[in-house]
């Protein structure tokens, strides 16, 4: 997916279209389930995740009144989740 978002990102930059990207995804390989929180500007997309008793879910905004339950994607970071654990890691497109 970094190399996609890098692809059209610097299609942007050469078409001189500004902002060039602005990114926030959820993905799938069948095994685990993907998020990315990226821009090329200091205007991220929102991002968040929750961890409860059943799962991992993932949203571009917390789903209920609770949100202090929710964690905000720090910009330009990929996470990956099976439903019982969570990684993280840079997004560098």
């Amino acid at each position: 997916m970094e190399q996609a978002v890098g692809r059209v990102q610097a299609l942007a930059q050469e078409a001189n279209y500004t902002p060039h990207m602005r990114f926030a995804a959820c993905w799938s390989d069948g095994q685990k389930v993907y998020a990315a929180r990226y821009a090329s500007d200091r205007f991220v997309p929102s991002l968040f995740y929750q961890i409860r008793d059943d799962g991992i879910v993932i949203s571009s905004e917390p789903l209920d009144e609770n949100v202090e339950g929710w964690i905000e994607i720090s910009p330009n970071t990929a996470i990956a989740t099976d439903g019982r654990t969570l990684e993280q890691r840079d997004f560098t497109p």
